[in-house]
């Protein structure tokens, strides 16, 4: 069964020519490539050096069909998504010739007109798969549109992070994958030498700025009463926005370490030191750290948005933030510091347990047996 993916996701060459794009999608599309004879993948290609989250592909049944990017914040960046339309339908419309199954991973911009397409000039069967959040109250504009249509126009088979009332049955829920089986086994095997007795880690992964929370985690940390629980914070990931946070950490009574972008085998490290997860983002579909984390041991302390409560439960497998976040975290991080070794201990099992749903065997099965078997558009 040959299967083309259209997305997103950025793609770049790098020094030594090679294509390579952004890592947490290409392990997907990799994993994908084992139960799929070939997978064509049409992706915007960008110019300039690929940033460190990059990966390439690790199959030879794997086809990159490059799209020309756009998209942006300026005047001139939006007519571009619309200028570039029709070499991009062009390019697709070709590719999708000689595959059997579409997936269009949404919401992106290009879905104001790939949308279209796939609906009323295209006659393979495809599915959508919307990786934001389907509840999020004030998106981008072009996010709501994409949301009509496939609540009202599409009949495909659209997969949402979630389950939620007043949906078609044409829409699934489907847990984001990010572990293999190997992976998972090896993170619960490391969880077991995990101490909540000794002296705690907390951990951030993911973009540094204020959307992900991370104003939120320093208004917390200098504002506690006692760390002497609390050995570290660590924060994985990077921006242009690090150098706001930097003079904080000073502030901070808690030690803090940026360690900038990592390879995933160099975040699994963290994740085994690590025993609190921090992510009080203001909007995720469900992220896929949160699965990563848990299946360590890590528990998480997370905002109380999309369907993240319905995996979480306060106080059981981890810790829900409510608006607003950096007086809850503050209060959870005091709580924390108060619960006893064997409580910690208890709650990180039970984190542990909500990762086997977060696998690619599992994603691909459902795949086969619920998704590929017929669609209409």
């Amino acid at each position: 069964m040959k299967l083309a993916i259209i997305s997103h996701t950025e793609h770049y060459r790098d020094q030594n020519g090679q294509i390579v794009g952004l890592a947490s999608t290409l392990r997907e599309i990799n994993y994908l490539s084992k139960v799929f004879s070939q997978i064509v993948h049409l992706a915007p290609l960008h110019a300039g050096p690929p940033p460190k989250h990059t990966l390439s592909y690790a199959s030879s049944k794997i086809k990159f069909v490059a799209l020309k990017p756009a998209g942006g914040s300026s005047i001139y960046q939006k007519i571009k998504i619309l200028a570039v339309a029709p070499s991009n339908l062009n390019t697709i419309r070709k590719e999708i010739k000689h595959v059997d199954f579409i997936q269009f991973r949404s919401p992106t911009a290009m879905g104001l007109y790939v949308l279209p397409f796939l609906k009323f000039f295209n006659l393979k069967p495809y599915w959508v798969k919307y990786a934001g959040n389907w509840t999020q109250k004030s998106p981008p504009w072009s996010y709501t549109l994409q949301r009509w249509w496939l609540k009202n126009i599409t009949h495909a088979k659209v997969t949402i992070n979630g389950h939620w009332n007043g949906l078609k049955p044409n829409f699934y829920s489907f847990e984001n994958p990010c572990l293999s089986n190997e992976e998972l086994s090896a993170a619960i095997k490391a969880s077991q030498s995990k101490r909540f007795s000794e002296k705690i880690n907390l951990l951030f992964v993911g973009r540094l700025d204020d959307a992900k929370g991370v104003h939120h985690i320093f208004n917390a940390i200098t504002q506690l009463k006692t760390s002497d629980r609390i050995a570290k914070l660590y924060l994985v990931g990077d921006s242009t926005n690090k150098e706001t946070y930097t003079p904080l950490a000073s502030q901070s009574k808690v030690a803090v370490e940026f360690l900038g972008y990592l390879s995933r085998a160099e975040i699994n490290t963290y994740y085994s030191m690590s025993h609190f997860l921090l992510l009080p983002s203001a909007s995720e579909g469900f992220p896929k750290v949160i699965a990563e984390a848990a299946a360590f041991g890590c528990i998480p302390i997370v905002s109380k948005i999309s369907c993240i409560p319905q995996y979480i439960q306060h106080g059981e497998n981890g810790f829900l933030l409510n608006k607003p976040y950096d007086k809850e975290l503050l209060q959870v991080l005091q709580k924390i510091q108060e619960l006893s070794a064997a409580e910690l201990h208890s709650i990180s099992n039970k984190a542990k347990n909500l990762s086997v749903d977060f696998t690619y065997a599992r994603y691909c099965k459902r795949l086969l047996t619920e998704i590929c078997i017929s669609s209409k558009s």
